[in-house]
């Protein structure tokens, strides 16, 4: 009656022991198992009181032999493997027709026994119970034309059945043809009402699933992104460290080499200068490998780090520091706050490197929404038509403003101090 081509699957990828559990709607294989487990009982119930009675109950005692065997199946996963596809169509041709083979059972054995109707308890109309659940089962796997197949079968069938006991019953095909008209379209239209929500829902997995699988794309691209300019800073660090102390080391070497027999003094002058460059230039390595370790955010909070990081910069500039904040911040994502960081960091770095100013002021303010930093230094400044940008680090300091969605801004005129201003709506 069924064909595993007919079932639409819904999530091929979902985790399972088996692979017939993939092509398987979500909680329907659960739904037949548990309904398995209250219909025997039912029956089994039912069945045992039939079994005193005269004439028999047949109806009940072939429904119950019938969901013990179904009940077997859906609980015995070794066999579940080895039909394989085949599982769900058999499990489902069981359940749909138990009710109507135990029905002409029940109608034959009564019309061969010659039962009058009127003792017996047959009923067409049980069948439309009986057949609820498989009806069920087959609009959530299946598409439309397994339905109006299923549904067909429910009604052609117990009529073919009908025909040899009409003979004794001889309204037994009628009954059967007018209970079959109504189930017909009873069925129909809620197997095709349940057939679109479950369409809809297997299509919002779908969706759901393209989106997770793009979501983790994109995240798996910023990852790379962050890491890549996360090198580039750092190729900008040890450039503006180790690269300049190791050719300032090397400019003096060659100069003492020229010196070093004809003027002992400066030679010994030109080693005390090499020891302070390579010290500093120490220092300033370990300063970028401590920044790398350190979590000062999540340490101290937003307010603190900033303060610690403009006093630090304070004792390696030899400038006086000025600041302007709270005591701490609400609201600000933590995206937010690394990046801010990092760029006030850039910023100090280059005016402990090149500003060469005499006074700095910080400050970072918070109205409503819209968060405001500004770094204001009295240095050496720049031209804002010629940008030093692979010195100055304004590159990395734009793409992590443009991170957060921010607005930064530089302003600044040789021998006039530089500005940097950053603006972040939250």
């Amino acid at each position: 009656m069924f064909a595993m081509s007919d079932i639409v699957p819904p999530d091929q990828g979902l985790p399972s022991g088996s692979h017939y559990e993939q092509m398987i709607e979500p909680g329907l294989l659960q739904v037949l198992r548990w309904s398995a487990v209250a219909l025997t009982v039912i029956f089994g119930l039912v069945a045992c009181e039939a079994l005193s009675q005269r004439p028999l109950e047949l109806f009940s005692i072939f429904n119950f032999i019938s969901f013990s065997l179904l009940l077997l199946l859906l609980f015995w996963r070794r066999l579940q493997v080895r039909l394989g596809s085949r599982f769900l169509p058999i499990a489902l041709v069981i359940v749909s027709l138990a009710p109507i083979l135990g029905d002409a059972a029940a109608t034959w054995f009564y019309a061969f026994r010659r039962v009058p109707i009127a003792e017996t308890n047959l009923d067409p109309a049980r069948l439309h119970i009986m057949l609820a659940l498989p009806l069920l089962l087959v609009s959530l796997q299946y598409n439309i034309k397994t339905l109006i197949a299923f549904t067909a079968g429910s009604v052609i069938l117990p009529i073919l059945l009908a025909i040899p006991p009409n003979r004794f019953y001889n309204q037994a095909i009628e009954q059967h043809v007018q209970h079959g008209v109504v189930r017909f379209i009873i069925y129909l239209l809620v197997g095709f009402v349940i057939i679109r929500i479950t369409s809809q829902q297997r299509q919002q997995r779908q969706e759901l699933a393209l989106k997770n699988a793009e979501l983790t794309r994109l995240t798996t691209s910023m990852e790379d992104l962050t890491i890549t300019r996360e090198r580039n800073r750092l190729a900008r660090e040890l450039h503006d460290t180790l690269s300049h102390t190791l050719s300032a080391v090397n400019i003096q070497l060659k100069a003492l080499e020229t010196i070093m027999e004809t003027d002992p003094a400066a030679a010994k002058s030109r080693v005390t200068q090499m020891q302070n460059l390579t010290r500093d230039g120490l220092n300033e390595a370990r300063r970028a490998l401590n920044e790398l370790r350190a979590k000062p955010i999540e340490e101290f909070g937003l307010a603190t780090a900033l303060r610690r990081l403009a006093q630090n910069g304070s004792e390696r500039g030899g400038f006086q520091i000025q600041i302007a904040m709270p005591l701490d911040f609400e609201g600000i994502p933590t995206q937010t706050e690394q990046q801010l960081y990092r760029i006030a960091e850039e910023a100090f770095n280059n005016i402990v490197r090149h500003a060469q100013a005499r006074r700095v002021e910080l400050s970072l303010e918070q109205r409503g929404r819209r968060l405001t930093l500004v770094i204001q230094d009295d240095g050496v400044g720049f031209d804002e038509h010629n940008k030093p940008d692979g010195r100055y680090g304004m590159t990395g300091m734009q793409e992590r403003a443009k991170l957060i969605g921010g607005n930064l801004s530089f302003k600044s005129q040789p021998n006039g101090g530089t500005t940097v201003q950053l603006i972040v709506d939250l």
